[in-house]
């Protein structure tokens, strides 16, 4: 009756299909089985990609080759949409809003400090939120007017980020 062998590094590396050199340096690799058993080794070079061809894709190689698509996709999209003028650069938002914060402020001190109280000098409480409410529609208007030239600026800043690319 013939007795089960106990694997040994040379019938490990004929197993993998490798030289018993190239097993030798692969056991110095981190996190590779200390024992020569098969299954454990399989999995090591298999979730490594050692001694894979480049056509042979692995299970890890196919996963990272998927992870890769799905970012090359994600630019792709977001180039696509700067060219259609769909999306509007963060800086350009962040350069408006600035300047619309600091124009607000200009205008909101214009009307509510220097003209609300002439304006309400002597008035009875219904007439002066009568006068604020008027005040309040001659800011919205002033930034309703201004809408147009914000949104002509959004995309002549989106057309030559469009012309860089």
């Amino acid at each position: 009756m013939r007795t089960k062998k106990r694997p040994n590094w040379g019938h490990l590396a004929q197993r993998l299909g490798v030289t018993p050199r190239t097993l030798s340096r692969w056991k110095h690799l981190p996190g590779c089985p200390a024992t020569p058993d098969v299954e454990a080794w399989q999995r090591f070079v298999e979730e490594n990609s050692l001694g894979i061809s480049p056509n042979k894709i692995t299970p890890g190689r196919a996963r990272l080759m998927e992870e890769n698509l799905v970012k090359r996709n994600r630019l792709l999209d977001l180039e696509i949409s700067k060219q259609e003028r769909r999306v509007i650069e963060r800086a350009a938002v962040d350069e408006l809003l600035l300047h619309v914060a600091s124009l607000q402020k200009v205008v909101l001190g214009q009307k509510l400090e220097r003209e609300m109280p002439a304006r309400t000098e002597g008035k009875s409480a219904a007439e002066r939120v009568l006068i604020g409410r008027a005040i309040l529609d001659e800011i919205c208007g002033i930034f309703s007017s201004r809408a147009t030239q914000w949104r002509e600026a959004l995309d002549d800043e989106s057309t030559r980020n469009s012309q860089r690319v």
